[in-house]
């Protein structure tokens, strides 16, 4: 049996839409939900009074929504200020083809997602979580690292172009999949890490819905 929790409620207008316009304990609210960084959330709307909802109820269908812990588009016109180290990059831009970081210098450049709320320093994340964004396009080396120190569980990209890129970081292992294929795992056993983009010399990406949630 699934289990529900009340999210608030909206009245039907005269056009039979409703919109969810005050929250669980009455209050009118302009938006319809406060993020927390849950995750993935499933929800629905349902013609029952929150005590007497079940699975039994008249309800909609199922929409599954995503909490992120933190989330840049990609696409703002201005680069995300969580990005931290980008002035090494020689080129740090955003527009509406995605977040483009160029690095033509002669020495490896990173920049470190930090997240917001926390401190400036980079090794601020706790797994589990995943990490996953949109590579509009690649050239040259680049990779990723998720661990505290060194590059050891850096999955190189280099191998892979344009697609849906995501890493799984759990207790034990990470996981990378490009479009949904596994490609490769590590071990992993760090706690507190952080999450790096790494530019070889000559190398960019271009990235967009960026998106940091836990599992």
């Amino acid at each position: 049996m699934a289990n529900y929790r009340y999210l608030g409620y909206g009245i039907t207008d005269e056009n039979g839409i409703a919109k969810l316009d005050h929250d669980a304990q009455g209050n009118p609210i302009d938006h319809s939900y406060t993020g927390t960084g849950a995750g993935e959330l499933d929800i629905i709307a349902s013609l029952d009074d929150s005590t007497k909802i079940s699975e039994s109820s008249i309800q909609s269908g199922t929409y599954a929504t995503l909490d992120c812990i933190q989330y840049d588009s990609g696409i703002t016109g201005s680069v995300n200020q969580n990005w931290k180290n980008t002035s090494a990059l020689t080129s740090a831009t955003s527009n509406s083809n995605g977040t483009t970081f160029v690095n033509n210098n002669a020495s490896t450049v990173i920049a470190y997602f930090n997240k917001q709320g926390s401190s400036t320093a980079e090794f601020d994340w706790e797994y589990p979580l995943r990490v996953e964004f949109d590579c509009v396009e690649k050239t040259g080396i680049t990779y990723w690292q998720f661990r505290s120190t060194g590059s050891a569980n850096a999955p190189n990209l280099n191998n892979y172009n344009t697609g849906k890129y995501r890493m799984d970081i759990i207790e034990s292992s990470m996981k990378f999949y490009v479009d949904d294929q596994l490609i490769t795992s590590y071990n992993y056993d760090n706690t507190a890490f952080a999450i790096r983009l790494v530019l070889n010399s000559n190398a960019s990406i271009i990235f967009k819905d960026f998106k940091v949630y836990p599992i």
